[in-house]
């Protein structure tokens, strides 16, 4: 690796775990290029369901799901495809 790739790596290695998601997230992005259907009110549509979820998980409206049987629910799904 050059000099440049060992620098960014230790420096993003020093970040907290949740910088460092969110810079794999950038990064693993960048290598797919612009998703085709992206438009602002489809990002703005989602962000106000994200935030309707969480008022009602916070609400007690909607109960949680322990991430193993998330992951298996997924996998499941995926499975059918």
């Amino acid at each position: 690796m050059s000099t440049d790739v060992d620098s960014v790596l230790s420096s993003a290695m020093a970040l907290s775990q949740d910088e460092r998601a969110h810079v794999a997230a950038e990064l693993f992005a960048s290598l797919e290029g612009p998703d085709p259907d992206y438009s602002p009110e489809r990002a703005q549509a989602w962000a106000r369901e994200v935030e309707r979820r969480i008022e009602q998980f916070a609400s007690g409206e909607s109960v949680g799901v322990e991430p193993s049987v998330a992951r298996q629910q997924v996998k499941a799904a995926l499975a059918v495809e």
